[in-house]
Formats: C-alpha cells, structure tokens, sequence
C-alpha cells in the first residue's frame, strides 16, 4: 500500500503530463508523504480486546477490573511485546497486553499482571506512577534510587497488593513477575537470532514471530541468568511481593508453552504484519514481505551458523574450521555450561546445515534432521560434550560417519 500512494501519483503525472495534472499529481504525492511518515505517530499501538475480537482475554481482564473495584475508564491493546503495562497520557488510558506473554503465562499469572497493571489505570495519579514503576524495575544508579526510594515505598506496594489479589496469592503473583522479565530478555534474543537478511531500499522480509516463538517456547528455554542474585533483584523492583520474589532464587527458570493458557482467536496476517512492523520497527514507507519462519529459504539459517561460528573462532584466535574441536576446547576453560552448550550448537549447525541436514524448526537451535530422518538434538550435543575428548562431536564438525 505505502509504494502504490507514492507510485500512483507518480504514474498519473506521466501518463498526462499537462500543468492542471502535475499540480494535482504534486499534492497527492505530498498527502501520501505525509499520510506516510505523519500518520504512524497518532497510530494506536496494537490492536484493540474486545468481547468481539477478543472474549477471552476480555472476560479475563473484566473479571480483574470488578474484583478490584476499577471505576476510571481504560482500553486494552493486543501488542507484539512480552508485556503487561499500563500506558497513561493525558488524553488516553490503555492496558498493553503482549502477545508472546500469553503463550507463557497461565490464566493466574497473568490476572497477577493484569491487576497490577490495572492499580496504576485506576489512580488518579496513573501516569506518575507509571513512570514510576518503569523506572523502579530497571537497574538504576544508587543515587537516582535513593531519591525515588520515599516515593516507591508509597505507590509500589499497593500495586504488588492488587497482583496478589487478582491472582489468590502472594507467590504466583511473584511468579509472574519473575517469568515477565525473563520472557522480555529471551524474547529480544529471539528476535536477534531469527533476524532477516538486510532489506531491499523498497521492502523489508518479516517472518511469523508469532509462530517461531511457540515453536521456541514447545521445547523450552532455559533461563542461565536467573539464580539468587536476580532474585533478589526482582524483590527489589516489588517490595509488595519481595519475601516471595526471593523464595524464588533457588527454583530453576524454564520458559515454556502455558499448560493454562487464556485462549487466543487467531489473528490474520495483516494483523501479525501491524505487530510485526511496530516490534520490529518498519517504517510505513517500507513494504512487507510476508512469509512463516519455516517457509524462509534455508541459506538464511545457514548464513546465521557460518556468521556465529565465525565470532567463537575469532574469539579462540582462530579462523580455520578444521579446528572447531580446538575451539571448544578453548572455550570449556573461559565459558559457562550454557556458553559453551551454544558455541557446539552454532559450530555443528555450521558443520552440518551444508551436507544436506536441516533444521528441523529455524526457531529452536540445535535440533537437525538428516536426508535418511536421523536426528541431532540439544540431548545429543550435551552427551558429547560430555564425552572426554569429544569423539562424536569430532565426527560431526569433520563430517565424518560416528
């Protein structure tokens, strides 16, 4: 659409090339201009819940609204960022719910965000406090916490009261929390790792997020930065729920598919490419090429194992494939168990993606499929890198039968 408002007038102007025609041609070019680069700014984000497109999620959020008692008045927005967040202007009042959240969360948690959220769209005082929790969950410097810290003790609470309450209790409410800051890192990794090509000056290619993302999620994802020290972190950030939030240190984080989902209707594909374009930041002069992650063609996932192969070799100083076993080698002494788990995942991916084995999903690493139907998974990868010299995955690296 955004290449015909420019094309047409264009077309117009050449095909009757005379003063009355230019003139008009001119303006309309300067109206799609404007319609262009003008109209995303006072473009709503997301796409509007109601009982209509929406019953579920609708039902749910309502039910949270009466059992709180939420009187002022607020829309809610379906939007393509693992959020629940309340956003107050001084002209608009919205609850965001984000679509890549709802696959994580049960209908518990995600009535803990919701109520959270809905404390802050019901106060008078919404936008400040918005502001206010946004910046109390970052990392900031002790000097800005110290000052917003009287402020905090006040207005935070309440709010991590009202999640407890919408949930039934204290520690799934914490929980939530706690899965929505993993979930927001992991999903900004996603997005890096299922990145396109660079576009075309005209059009830029966008893959089903959506789709890989539940495809990531269906086999899990660990969470290697969540330990007591986050813990601690997130009590910090809701001092309503901290004696539960730091209950939660010693509980491993996995990121996977609700067994309690709140149900979704299905969206169609210009409503996936509207969350696309603001999540992945398409301008509105840029056309969307649409396709499925599992229908993108395969040199891009093969270019994406070469290009991160290439990193870890450089960072053992080395740029020779033929010593890749060298490499993890390297790495066992510097890096972490999950570090060194995704080095011999991109390395065998490398190895492996140009002999005629594919990825058996582009979202989820290290899970192959051969021409004959045999199966490299992320178990496989871990037994070898437990194998003392690493015999099998010697083998793999070299292309050489096991």
């Amino acid at each position: 659409m955004s290449v015909v408002l420019l094309v047409l007038p264009l077309a117009l102007a050449l095909a009757d090339p005379s003063p009355r025609t230019l003139f008009g041609s001119l303006c309309g070019l300067l109206g799609a201009v404007f319609v262009l680069w003008l109209g995303p700014l006072g473009r709503r984000p997301g796409l509007p819940v109601t009982a209509f497109t929406q019953p579920a999620l609708h039902a749910l959020v309502r039910g949270v609204a009466d059992g709180l008692g939420v009187r002022r008045r607020y829309d809610v927005r379906l939007v393509g960022e693992p959020t629940v967040e309340a956003r107050v202007g001084r002209l608009r009042r919205e609850l965001h719910i984000g679509l890549p959240l709802l696959a994580v969360l049960t209908r518990a948690e995600l009535r803990a965000l919701v109520g959270g959220a809905l404390a802050i769209l019901d106060r008078p005082d919404g936008e400040l406090v918005a502001k206010l929790r946004r910046r109390w969950s970052v990392h900031l410097h002790e000097n800005a916490r110290d000052g917003l810290a009287p402020l905090a003790a006040e207005l935070i609470p309440p709010l991590d009261a009202a999640a407890a309450t919408a949930a039934g209790r204290a520690d799934v409410a914490a929980w939530a929390f706690a899965l929505q800051e993993a979930a927001d890192l992991e999903y900004v990794l996603y997005l890096e790792d299922v990145a396109t090509p660079p576009p075309r000056w005209w059009a830029r290619a966008v893959i089903d997020l959506d789709e890989g993302w539940c495809a990531r999620l269906a086999h899990g994802i660990d969470d290697p930065v969540w330990d007591r020290e986050t813990a601690e972190q997130l009590a910090f950030a809701h001092p309503g729920l901290a004696d539960e939030a730091r209950l939660l240190g010693g509980r491993h984080m996995v990121l996977r598919t609700s067994d309690d989902p709140v149900e979704v209707l299905p969206l169609s594909v210009r409503q996936r490419r509207r969350l696309a374009r603001v999540t992945l930041d398409i301008p509105a002069t840029y056309l969307v090429v649409w396709c499925r992650i599992v229908d993108a063609p395969q040199a891009w996932w093969r270019r994406r194992a070469r290009r991160e192969a290439d990193e870890y070799r450089l960072a053992a100083g080395t740029r020779s494939r033929a010593v890749d076993v060298l490499v993890l080698t390297v790495l066992a002494d510097t890096s972490t168990p999950h570090e060194l788990r995704h080095a011999a995942t991109v390395l065998v991916e490398d190895a492996l993606l140009h002999t005629g084995r594919r990825l058996e999903h582009p979202a989820v690493r290290g899970v192959l499929i051969g021409p004959d139907g045999e199966r490299i998974d992320r178990k496989a990868i871990d037994e070898a890198l437990a194998e003392p010299g690493y015999p099998t995955l010697r083998g793999w690296l070299q292309n050489e039968p096991c």
